[in-house]
């Protein structure tokens, strides 16, 4: 468990990072905001006990992280058709609230909304990849495609640790222990990637003034 909560902490590589670019790229405010309030939800889930109460500010912050990334895309030019955008806003805010409120409880792990969540994260990353290659663009300094790289890598991995939890197969603790620690790792290696990605994004506005 302190191994768990140690690799948690690794989110506070990015966030900052994501300090200095905070007001100097508005094209990432989106995702910076993200990172900022992934930062309190991991100290909140560490220092508050009551397992209702950190579900409750977990899941409603799953809602707003999926927002802003989805907002993220859409600045990056995923997005052409707005009311493709918006209905997928509304969409996603449909399910949070059925599953949420109807089908469970605020104060319960809401496991059908992070597949639904994770399984739209997995598709736009994947398409922005698509259309970064197209553009042909240098993909391993690009910070958008290390950044997807990232949530591709996670939330389908994540896609699975829920499934897993959604299913109730009677699998054992060891073995939930296991792939939750997986995660972990898994966790602070993509926070690894956000951090290079920024310091992408660092060096590239460097050179900017220089030039």
């Amino acid at each position: 468990m302190k191994l768990m909560i140690l690799l948690s902490l690794s989110i506070f590589l990015p966030t900052l990072a994501g300090l200095f670019l905070f007001l100097k790229n508005k094209t990432i405010t989106p995702f910076l905001l993200c990172l900022f309030l992934g930062s309190m939800v991991t100290v909140f889930a560490i220092l508050i006990k009551g397992c209702y109460l950190i579900n409750s500010f977990i899941n409603i912050y799953l809602l707003f992280e999926l927002v802003l990334f989805l907002f993220q895309f859409k600045k990056w030019g995923l997005f052409k058709n707005n009311l493709n955008f918006y209905v997928l806003i509304f969409l996603s805010i449909l399910v949070w609230l059925y599953t949420g409120m109807y089908i469970s409880d605020i104060g319960i792990r809401n496991t059908y909304f992070r597949v639904f969540y994770s399984f739209i994260l997995v598709l736009s990353a994947t398409d922005l990849v698509n259309k970064i290659a197209f553009e042909r663009i240098k993909l391993m300094t690009d910070y958008r495609f290390i950044i997807c790289i990232g949530f591709i890598i996670f939330y389908f991995y994540n896609i699975i640790v829920e499934t897993f939890c959604s299913t109730k197969l009677g699998f054992s603790s060891l073995f939930i222990y296991d792939i939750f620690m997986i995660k972990s790792y898994l966790n602070a290696f993509v926070n690894l990637l956000y951090f290079i990605a920024l310091l992408c994004i660092t060096k590239s506005m460097k050179k900017k003034s220089i030039m």
